[in-house]
């Protein structure tokens, strides 16, 4: 075989060259070259890992995200709850107390009312109690004049 500047080597002399280079050759070179050979293998399963641990973070970091957005809305719909509770309970107390005035207000009124019809029931009883016990002395002062005079005439 023609090598070059008039050098002609057997073919077997050089394939033999060539074996004894390979097994002169220290073993890193073999796993080197062994490497390059699976590059793209390597680069395409590291890839693919990759692509998983990037897959695998992102969502347990949306599960952690929607955790919290979870625990964020529960302590929004709490406060809300709270808030809404105490208005509620304030306003049914201030209903509670306006009501309270109205009927102790109510109660208050019928009470003078009704204090005032006794008054005027019992002035009337006691005026025509008046009249009669007027009729009655009246007519006990007749009586007693009456036995007077017969007093007077018989004795």
């Amino acid at each position: 075989m023609p090598v070059g500047g008039a050098v002609v080597i057997s073919r077997r002399q050089l394939l033999d060259t060539i074996d004894r280079m390979r097994v002169a050759m220290p073993a890193e070179f073999h796993e080197a070259m062994n490497l390059l050979d699976r590059k793209e293998e390597i680069l395409t399963q590291a890839q693919a890992e990759a692509e998983q641990l990037v897959t695998k973070v992102r969502s347990e970091l949306e599960d952690a995200v929607q955790q919290a957005e979870i625990v964020k809305a529960a302590q929004q719909r709490a406060d809300d709850l709270d808030r809404s509770a105490r208005e509620t309970a304030n306003r049914i107390t201030q209903e509670s107390e306006e009501q309270a005035r109205r009927y102790l207000d109510e109660a208050r009124r019928e009470a003078r009312e009704q204090m005032q019809q006794a008054d005027a029931y019992a002035l009337q009883k006691l005026q025509m109690l008046e009249g009669q016990l007027t009729q009655f002395l009246g007519t006990i002062q007749a009586g007693i004049e009456t036995l007077r005079s017969r007093e007077e005439q018989t004795g």
